[in-house]
């Protein structure tokens, strides 16, 4: 925590300076940042210096920014993990989470050159697609590697005949299996194909190459997870790379992503970063997604803080000097209000007659229909409305488009959604019916007519009874094996086709902007196959069947960065690899203005978006635009991707606000612990006619009929079960007029405002980096608690003392606060409290729900110097000299004077903070994580999690740092454990002795399941006494031994002797 100049600012990014320099190395070529909470962790030492043609560093091939990278892989190299009994594990891994544009293909490219040049001859290359190639080949050979080095995977056929080289593979080459057809089995197995080339004759743990993983967050879904729907698998991609480090202990690997997780379970596949296994204090990868996750995002802001603290990580990004950030909110014209009505009238018709046509089939009987039913119903509701609220953007967005073109910009639009599978079909039956293309209606209301015509239930059922005499249903099938359909259901859902074709809905936002700008103006790079644009040939306007290729996106974006088109639009299909920014190379050099139209579900794909129009070597920043509506039910689009990015830039970049680049602000994520709660409590209210939810006018039955959330049981009584989740509740807001879902959503709005303001004043808010504001901040103490193995990271205690201006109140601001409330109804009185004899004013606050269910009244208490929200019970608290007591104005005013004139002019509070790396004592510090930067006055620099008074003593406790340290021996340990002592360790668990089965034990009291394996391999034995797993040290001989594993990473921290014990002499 050297000195630095300059004052700590709130600014999201700081200027990024190398720590490791090599001599001769150029600059960056544009200006690097990293994120604040990054900036104020410090990386250890590297001693490593790669092995790379001089040319390489003094022509600036390689800036010194990646040289640092270099040496920084080749450190984390040369570490392996702890093992087994004192034994090494894996190699250590390096994780290189640098943004799109710092250049991580060429750094990867030069941390396998170092390594070829050492003698290591063999490496691979896996990446997202095959596609890629081209630039792990541009990367190579820039460094002066030959082309024919790198060979692709996929072209391999049998065993790989290359005696040396870069195999490139893509994940999905990488995950092939053989097949069998026809008896004949086809394919190869492509992970033994590569682990056996790799390994050559040495066999599979002696192979010290390269292993690069770059776009490593394909691998993002490597651990089962408990879905709404079930489990959710893992994929086979993330699968076949954790069983290829597996394979290959000794591999050198390597991660690169600028998207490495969006959740802490998505850092399942980065194995060799030891964040999870022995000397941690997460046993298994389950027990670290667990813990970590219920920190909140300020806990994930760690990950990536610690990494770099420990050597493992480095994530810089293009600075972002210049960049403006906007958004851009199309208000709903009456007309367009009543065709989003119109609309959501049509779907509410649709869902009552759902429910008719299951009662008339009677697939109502049958869970299963029902349920499927209902899901093919909602989800098709939700990709409606997700297109037609894009679409109905278009306007401002196209008039947007031409002030900026006219300003002389060049237009970037990113998209989701191409409408392709709709087009198809308009296509298909336009050629069916004999139509002409000018009529070709392509529209979401197509999904719509293609839920009704494919989903609707008319398939008949019948009650019959199983071998166990349960009643059940099924569908009833004919003579000939057919289902038999029900007359009345089949009318009704022809008579639906008829309705809902008639409602009118917008085009798609694609097809709206090339029509405008038209096609030859327009760069389209995205998946379909083929559209239809509107031209005139020999004068006569026509519509054209245009076919598209890759070759053909590529050719329009090569036009628009040479300046011939103006106006470019991106789906995922263009959304990564690809370069649209103001490039110095090329000829157009317009500032690039970038709408995201459709942000959609990945923040990834969103990130890796924004990161093609703001990458380095480029002649201006970008302006990027976020396209909304004035809709309420649209929070539900952005709130998922708003909450992915800000986990993706805690986990990523050790600071939420950094993967949203300005463009999302944290105010969108409404999928938050608090979100959540307030919803319950919301539902709470409204089904038991109380408080503010009621007073909106929301009733249950709209909830119930209009948004089919049912939250009563078949006795009529609240199922708080039943609650849904936040982002199914804004689902269903989407099936509501306009005006209802304003309704609807401002009420519940209103509870999570007042949870989240509780939260803050009760500094349970989850604020993730916070950065510490005072007129002084001085450094009282630090204690060094903790120094990490392998990388020489260090903890420290530290003890902040701060100086803050006092934040008084006079009387003329709260008095004129008490007449405002007045009007509004919200005014209590004055009151004084009977210990301190303190005045204050109280505000009616709304009410809270608590976990008993009870509603209690909520008070805002206003004083000179502070402003906290308070339950109605703590007015009249029993016992004498307690609660407050109501005073008329007249002599509330008296002490309120006299409080002002007698308060200091400046208040001084320590706050503690542990600083350095924090994930490997994570389980020794107690309280909840809130994390914190700050600048002393001398300069220094910091960033840690804070301790709270009431949990400081504890945690000096755990980590050694109160009182002497406990220096005691294996054998001694068991000696004293055996005559009856207790010992505490630094996590928590306990060792005592308990009589068992007629002979002393020494039980390990704490652990869990997940400890398990690691405790059993250490010699740790569990058995199971009165319905409880407990875990014992052997006795005798073996107890020291076990000891010192059990101890190696959780030290003891207190030794408590029976009465009466004589240690020897």
């Amino acid at each position: 925590m050297a000195a630095q100049t300059g004052a700590l600012t709130a600014s999201v990014f700081d200027a990024y300076r190398p720590a490791v320099h090599v001599p001769g190395a150029c600059p960056h070529p544009t200006r690097l940042v990293e994120s604040a909470a990054m900036a104020a962790a410090s990386a250890p030492p590297c001693g490593y210096r790669p092995t790379l043609p001089e040319h390489l560093v003094t022509q600036g091939i390689l800036s010194d920014a990646q040289l640092e990278t270099v040496c920084r892989a080749g450190g984390a190299h040369a570490a392996h993990l702890p093992g087994e009994a004192g034994a090494s594990g894996a190699r250590q891994g390096f994780f290189v989470g640098d943004g799109t544009g710092v250049g991580k293909g060429r750094t990867s490219a030069a941390i396998l050159l170092d390594n070829i040049l050492q003698g290591r001859r063999r490496a691979l290359w896996v990446s997202e697609n095959r596609n890629l190639m081209r630039d792990a080949v541009r990367d190579w050979t820039a460094l002066g590697g030959p082309a024919d080095f790198v060979f692709d995977l996929g072209a391999c056929k049998g065993p790989i005949q290359h005696a040396e080289g870069i195999c490139f593979a893509s994940y999905d080459t990488l995950k092939g299996k053989p097949r069998e057809r026809d008896g004949v089995e086809t394919g190869i197995d492509r992970l033994e194909q590569v682990v056996a080339w790799l390994a050559g004759a040495g066999g599979e743990a002696a192979f010290e190459g390269v292993v690069v993983f770059d776009e490593s967050h394909n691998m993002a879904s490597a651990l089962d997870r408990q879905g709404g729907r079930g489990v959710q698998k893992a994929s086979q991609r993330a699968l076949v790379g954790v069983e290829l480090q597996a394979r290959l202990p000794n591999a050198r690997a390597v991660y690169a992503s600028a998207t490495g997780a969006t959740e802490v379970a998505n850092l399942a596949y980065a194995a060799r970063l030891g964040l999870w296994g022995r000397g941690t204090p997460f046993p298994t990868v389950e027990a670290f997604v667990e813990k970590v996750s219920a920190g909140g995002i300020a806990a994930m802001e760690l990950v990536a803080k610690d990494l770099k603290s420990m050597g493992l990580y480095l994530a810089r990004s293009v600075s972002y000097d210049g960049v403006d950030y906007r958004t851009l909110v199309h208000d709903l014209k009456p007309h367009q209000a009543q065709t989003y009505d119109r609309c959501a009238q049509a779907w509410q018709v649709v869902l009552r007659n759902i429910h008719d046509a299951l009662e008339v089939t009677r697939a109502d009987k049958c869970g299963r229909a029902r349920a499927a039913a209902y899901s093919q119903f909602w989800g098709a509701h939700q990709r409606f409305f997700l297109h037609v609220l894009v679409a109905m953007s278009a306007p401002s967005l196209i008039r947007d488009m031409e002030a900026r073109l006219a300003a002389g910009e060049s237009c970037v639009v990113q998209l989701v959604s191409t409408m392709e599978a709709a087009t198809e079909r308009a296509y298909a039956k336009a050629v069916a019916n004999g139509d002409d293309l000018r009529d070709l209606d392509v529209t979401p209301r197509d999904q719509l007519l293609q839920f009704v015509e494919a989903s609707f239930p008319t398939t008949l059922y019948e009650e019959y009874e199983d071998d166990d005499g349960r009643v059940r249903s099924r569908p009833v099938k004919n003579a000939a094996g057919d289902f038999v359909q029900s007359p009345e259901a089949v009318a009704a859902r022809d008579r639906l086709m008829l309705e809902v074709g008639a409602v009118s809905v917008p085009h798609g936002v694609l097809d709206q902007v090339v029509a405008h700008f038209g096609p030859d103006a327009v760069a389209e790079v995205t998946g379909r196959g083929r559209r239809f644009v509107t031209k005139t040939v020999d004068g006569v306007e026509q519509v054209v069947e245009e076919r598209r290729t890759r070759r053909t996106c590529n050719a329009e974006a090569d036009e628009f960065m040479a300046g011939r088109r103006r106006v470019l639009v991106f789906s995922q299909a263009g959304g990564t690899g690809r370069s649209y920014h103001a490039d110095l190379a090329a000829e157009n050099q317009e500032r690039r203005v970038l709408y995201c139209v459709e942000p959609g579900w990945s923040s990834a794909r969103c990130v890796q978006g924004m990161g093609r129009v703001h990458r380095a070597n480029q002649a201006c920043p970008p302006e990027l635009v976020l396209v909304t509506t004035n809709l309420k039910a649209q929070r539900r689009f952005l709130s998922t991707i708003a909450r992915r990015l800000d986990q993706l830039g805690a986990l990523t970049k050790g600071q939420r606000q950094t993967a949203s680049q300005g463009l999302l602000s944290s105010e969108f994520n409404l999928e938050t612990p608090l979100s959540r709660a307030s919803l319950h409590n919301w539902f709470v209210d409204l089904y038991r006619g109380t408080g503010r939810a009621v007073a909106s006018g929301v009733t249950p039955a709209l909830v119930e009929e209009q948004m089919g959330i049912r939250v009563l049981d078949a006795d009529g009584q609240l199922n708080v079960g039943a609650v849904p989740e936040v982002p199914k509740f804004l689902n269903r807001l989407l099936s509501l007029q306009t005006g209802a879902m304003d309704a609807v959503f401002d009420s519940w709005y209103a509870y999570l405002e007042e949870a989240t303001e509780a939260a803050r004043e009760a500094g349970t808010l989850d604020l993730g980096v916070e950065t510490i504001r005072a007129e002084r901040v001085v450094k009282t103490d630090e204690r060094l608690v903790y120094t990490h193995e392998r990388s020489g990271a260090t903890t420290q205690v530290v003890t902040l003392e701060l100086t803050r201006r006092t934040e008084i109140t006079s009387w003329d601001d709260i008095w004129l606060a008490a007449k405002k409330a007045q009007q509004l109804g919200q005014w209590v009185g004055f009151v004084q409290n009977r210990r301190s004899e303190q005045p204050y004013a109280l505000f009616r606050a709304g009410s809270r729900t608590t976990e008993t269910g009870r509603v209690v009244g909520r008070l805002r208490r206003v004083g000179v110097r502070s402003n906290r929200l308070m339950d109605e019970t703590e007015l009249n608290k029993p016992g004498e000299g307690t609660g407050y007591q109501p005073i008329q104005t007249v002599e509330a005013q008296a002490h309120w004077d006299a409080e002002v004139q007698h308060a200091p002019e400046f208040t001084t509070e320590p706050i503690h903070l542990v600083t350095g790396t924090i994930l490997p004592i994570w389980d020794r510090i107690a309280g909840h994580p809130r994390i914190y930067r700050a600048q002393t006055d001398a300069g220094e620099r910091m960033i840690g999690r804070a301790v709270m008074p009431e949990h400081l003593s504890a945690t000096l406790k755990a980590l050694g740092a109160a009182g002497d340290r406990v220096d005691i021996t294996p054998e001694m340990l068991a000696e004293r454990l055996m005559a009856g002592a207790e010992a505490d360790l630094a996590n928590g668990w306990q060792l005592r002795v308990r009589r068992v089965a007629n002979e002393p034990r020494i039980e390990l009291v704490g652990p869990d399941f997940a400890a398990m394996r690691e405790l059993e391999a250490d010699g740790v034995f569990a058995e199971v006494h009165a319905f409880r797993t407990r875990f014992f040290v052997p006795a005798g001989e073996r107890a020291a031994g076990v000891l010192r594993a059990v101890t190696e990473h959780r030290p003891v921290v207190e030794i408590r002797d029976p009465a009466g014990y004589r240690r020897a002499a």
